[in-house]
């Protein structure tokens, strides 16, 4: 007989993971709730924190706006709020260009090519930070289920260690992922078949904000009309 007795849950959320499939997806899904998602995915348990994490995207203004007030939304929720940072990471390429020194084969064309320095953007400390609150979590708060909703694997190692050092603990993972795509073995190890899933397009579709949202204060914040 399965046991469907409440259990006290803790949620933790890799915010630009999910974030970058309902992007490829559907952007109009953007506005979502991640203490309702929690509700959804439990149904049962307790909800005892919904712990988000993210950064600002600090060159970009407007992005940083509407994701301030998509923060200011999520904390009216009653949602736990973490931000890291992006720094700046260099990196050297290869430019196609007539007047190159370099040759290149690529797909069987051979072409001049130059070596060019750009910059991009890397999150940083938000894959720890998720990492080291979880392990936190198990430690030190009375909770019996852990649900993480992402689809990176460098959690494996924390997994493993809450699994090991807490077996009384029960992990389930959402994966933010095409229903196509099959998930990472190196989960599954630690997290059985049950409890490592896809998180759909559906349930996130259930799971959105009313708009406009309204604050404690009374004021009120509406879906952005672009992200």
């Amino acid at each position: 007989m399965t046991n469907q007795a409440s259990k006290d849950t803790a949620v933790f959320i890799d915010g630009f993971n999910v974030y970058h499939f309902i992007d490829k997806n559907d952007r109009s899904l953007l506005w979502l709730d991640y203490m309702r998602l929690s509700q959804l995915l439990a149904p049962v348990d307790k909800i005892v924190s919904v712990n988000y994490f993210s950064a600002f995207a600090f060159w970009d203004s407007d992005k940083v706006r509407r994701h301030s007030d998509y923060i200011k939304a999520l904390e009216a929720g009653g949602v736990n709020v973490n931000m890291g940072t992006f720094a700046d990471k260099e990196k050297i390429g290869l430019i196609r260009d007539p007047k190159g020194t370099l040759r290149v084969t690529f797909f069987r064309e051979t072409f001049q090519t130059i070596r060019r320095r750009f910059y991009t953007h890397e999150e940083k400390q938000t894959d720890v930070a998720i990492g080291v609150k979880m392990y936190k979590t198990a430690c030190q708060e009375d909770v019996q289920k852990i649900i993480l909703i992402s689809n990176d694997t460098d959690f494996v190692p924390v997994l493993k260690e809450i699994d090991e050092d807490f077996p009384e603990i029960r992990l389930k993972v959402y994966a933010p992922v095409d229903v196509s795509y099959k998930l990472p073995s190196s989960v599954r190890e630690i997290v059985s078949q049950k409890h490592h899933k896809h998180l759909s397009l559906s349930q996130i579709e259930k799971s959105q904000f009313p708009d406009p949202v309204t604050l404690p204060d009374g004021s009120t914040i509406s879906k952005p009309s672009t992200w």
